[in-house]
């Protein structure tokens, strides 16, 4: 099953989402293209179901669901600004991104907003809410500063990788839980619950992420295949080829770190050593355990199906990692 199936499934985006920056995107002129132009094309929404699927285990005030739902899906926009800007990147799931089209001024300008919208949907949630949400925020940032330090770094260990792939993406999804079980009035061992849950959850879907840029094409990843390596970031796959490789194929990676534009083709050929060395493989192994961890958190809570199809979903089978498949 895909996400998107998985989204129509629960029949809620229209509903609770609508437009969360309408009140705001119409005073100023100069935002409400590129801010039109993000929600239309900012992706499956998984944070915000997370949200609304954790909240369903409870009950809840319709209005402030959909002011929680808007604001994580609000803050998730945001960082994908900033992170196409600190990163310079034209393409996000096969669209051009605000940075691109628009000039990284109005990028910087549109991300501050989203970040701005993000805070003033929380306020009126509480202080339980807007503490998990404000100490995500400050984990997604000292994550990528720590990504900004092993940048090109051929010596990342897989736990550096680790820290850098918690605050990045774990800590927001388990947030993100945490706050639907809060706007569900649930009571503390549930919201402990969906926290281990929501991070367990994290890790897998970046991981899975990660060794997709290695093992998926072009046009089925929306992206150039090896956007990571091209951009030097250090990431599982290329952390695990790096231990068994050769010092000649080390060489070649550092050289390559060191060019300002490193050739595709360079690129290409790199991409296809590192998924016939096997290591996309052991990737997939370490997805499927931290969803194994996820699932067994689910069993402590009230059941809902969405929750266990997302587990399902994110997957993978190393099969379809090697090169002839």
């Amino acid at each position: 099953m895909e996400l998107d199936s998985i989204s129509s499934n629960m029949k809620w985006e229209t509903a609770v989402l609508g437009d969360p920056l309408a009140p705001m995107r119409n005073r100023h002129s100069v935002l409400t293209e590129p801010v039109s132009y993000l929600l239309e094309t900012g992706g499956k929404k998984l944070r915000a179901l997370l949200v609304y699927a954790s909240a369903q285990m409870g009950s809840y005030r319709d209005n402030d669901l959909a002011r929680a739902v808007a604001a994580v899906e609000t803050l998730h926009l945001a960082s994908l600004v900033h992170d196409d800007l600190l990163d310079n990147s034209h393409l996000r799931r096969g669209f051009t991104t605000v940075n691109h089209r628009w000039g990284s001024g109005t990028a910087l300008l549109v991300g501050d907003f989203l970040y701005a919208r993000c805070f003033a949907l929380l306020q009126p949630l509480g202080e339980q809410v807007m503490t998990v949400l404000l100490d995500t925020i400050v984990d997604m940032v000292e994550a990528e500063l720590k990504q900004l330090t092993y940048q090109k770094n051929l010596h990342t260990e897989y736990q550096d990788y680790l820290a850098i792939i918690k605050g990045k993406t774990a800590s927001f999804i388990s947030a993100c839980c945490q706050i639907g079980g809060l706007i569900g009035g649930l009571p503390p061992p549930s919201i402990s619950w969906l926290n281990r849950f929501g991070y367990n959850l994290g890790l897998a879907y970046q991981i899975r992420d990660d060794t997709m840029d290695y093992a998926l094409t072009d046009s089925s990843r929306g992206k150039p295949t090896g956007s990571d390596l091209r951009q030097g970031t250090v990431t599982l796959p290329l952390i695990l080829y790096l231990q068994k490789c050769s010092p000649d194929a080390r060489a070649e990676i550092d050289s390559l770190f060191r060019s300002n534009s490193p050739p595709p083709g360079q690129i290409n050929q790199l991409c296809s050593r590192i998924r016939d060395s096997g290591v996309l493989t052991d990737c997939s192994q370490l997805v499927n355990d931290y969803l194994d961890q996820a699932a067994e958190c689910l069993e402590s809570l009230p059941i809902i199906p969405v929750l266990y199809q997302l587990v399902d979903y994110l997957r993978l089978d190393s099969s379809s990692l090697t090169p002839n498949n």
